[in-house]
């Protein structure tokens, strides 16, 4: 059967004329879009020649204004957990940084491409599914003569896909940072001999082999000062210890991280988690006196005791102790003693970090002459408040005390502790040093509470006396604000 309605069009025996009529309609429907087409070109045309007569204020700038800012917006975006120079990191580069500074506009683009140091310091992501190589290919002959800075920590084994794209540029490392499989698979010593700027080393072992050849790629490296090792026995790599000022030992053995100790004799600072691994047999290492250490940070969770009595360090200024998770074991207080007492050494700055307040008291307590004091203290707010009142109440407890630093806190604030801390430490001190500043940044997740208009007048009162007080909170709730200067807003707080 056919359909009761039919499209003229598709009937079944259209006449010829009927069919000439139909086409002779369509080709005056084409010309007359045609004819639209080109009235639209005309009109975009005109406007597009409007705005390119139009100078954006932004563009009238001069070259080297504008490159400033590109500075200080590409410094926002930079990663500086891992180098102690900040790293672009390659994963933001389709969204963030020099690429998308550079599809704003012509202008930009050529500034863009004109500035090496928006793009010679690059990170690789593991977690990222882009073709890093190929963009390495692209990033870094805009980099001109510029030193690189180059972090490959988080692309682990993969670094042998891009190690061929960065070898050719080894003559301007001045940072480099990877990890690298034990025995090495690729052959990273064709850059021997090639590394003439590199100053700042990173090596991480995927693994704790103890075997394999040793690295010699960097054993010629004229300007390394900084090196961190983690997990990589000092035996395995090849290294100019004698010129080191800073080093940092992480996962490795007590013997072979003493061992290496006694060819850096001109180190500055030292960073150390030294451990006994299991089946290791060694005899007990020489002691080391190294003499120009002045900072030393044991960030390890594991035994102190184990190590610290067999380093003595006369120039030590800056000790730095974090135990995270783990309450400090018999012997741990007793081995920092002993450093101090036969160093002989003057401590001005502490770090102090974990949840035990035991360790970090007793820490403090050791370190008399100290004038500046850092607490990551994940502690009560009760026993915050307790550490201030000592601090108030004995004045043979930090005498010397002047700047007080709590960058992570995690619990409320003890606002009326605080007042009377600085209060105490501040007037009628005769020739006694005073606490001069005092800052506190508390993370979210605790329960904000506003001081009373006392402790705020109290607080003013010593701001305009001279004391240096700051306390902020990073939480993103609204929190409402007391009528004075002294506030708490949603994401920063100052008094």
């Amino acid at each position: 059967m056919h359909s009761a309605t039919q499209d003229p069009d598709s009937a079944s025996n259209p006449s010829n004329s009927s069919l000439r009529n139909r086409l002779t309609e369509l080709s005056f429907q084409i010309e007359e879009l045609y004819s639209q087409i080109e009235r639209l070109e005309a009109k975009r045309k005109s406007i597009a020649t409007a705005l390119d007569a139009i100078v954006y204020p932004i563009l009238s700038l001069p070259v080297d204004i504008t490159t400033e800012i590109f500075v200080h917006y590409f410094d926002d975006l930079l990663d500086a957990s891992k180098l102690q120079v900040p790293v672009f990191n390659l994963d933001k580069a389709c969204h963030a940084g020099p690429l998308r500074l550079s599809h704003v506009c012509k202008e930009w683009r050529s500034i863009a491409f004109e500035m090496p140091s928006l793009w010679n310091r690059v990170q690789a992501s593991l977690f990222s599914k882009k073709d890093f190589r190929k963009l390495l290919e692209c990033w870094l002959p805009r980099t001109g003569s510029h030193m690189l800075f180059l972090d490959l920590t988080d692309y682990e084994y993969r670094t042998t896909l891009l190690f061929p794209s960065l070898a050719s540029y080894s003559s301007r490392w001045r940072a480099f940072r990877c990890s690298l499989n034990i025995p090495i698979s690729f052959p990273i010593d064709t850059i021997q001999g090639r590394i003439p700027l590199l100053r700042e080393l990173h090596v991480c072992s995927s693994s704790e082999s103890f075997e394999g050849h040793a690295i010699t790629a960097f054993s010629e490296a004229p300007e390394l000062r900084k090196v961190q090792l983690y997990r990589l026995p000092p035996g395995l790599i090849s290294l100019p210890w004698a010129q080191l000022t800073h080093l940092t030992l992480l996962g490795q053995s007590i013997a072979h991280g003493i061992e290496v100790l006694h060819q850096t004799p001109n180190l500055e600072e030292l960073s150390l988690d030294l451990r006994h691994h299991s089946g290791e047999i060694a005899a007990a290492p020489t002691p080391v006196i190294l003499h120009h250490v002045r900072k030393l940070s044991l960030p390890s969770e594991f035994r102190i005791s184990k190590f610290l009595h067999y380093f003595t360090l006369p120039a030590l200024r800056s000790f730095d102790i974090k135990q995270l998770s783990s309450p400090p074991q018999d012997g741990d207080v007793a081995a920092v003693l002993a450093l101090f007492r036969l160093s002989h050494c003057v401590v001005e700055s502490v770090v102090c970090g974990g949840r035990f307040e035991d360790m970090a008291l007793s820490t403090l307590a050791m370190t008399d002459m100290a004038s500046k004091v850092t607490l990551h203290a994940n502690w009560f707010q009760s026993t915050l408040s307790k550490l201030f009142v000592r601090i108030a109440t004995n004045p043979n407890f930090l005498p010397n005390l002047e700047s007080l630093y709590l960058p992570d806190c995690e619990t409320g604030i003890p606002f009326v502790e605080i007042a009377d801390m600085l209060s105490a430490r501040w007037y009628n001190r005769g020739n006694a040093p005073r606490l001069k500043t005092f800052h506190l940044i508390r993370k979210a997740g605790s329960v904000d509470h506003i001081p009373e208009a006392s402790v705020v007048d109290k607080l003013r009162a010593l701001m305009d006396d001279g004391v240096d007080i700051r306390i902020e909170t990073t939480t993103k709730r609204k929190i409402p604000s007391v009528e004075t200067n002294f506030r708490i807003t949603s994401d920063k707080s100052r008094c």
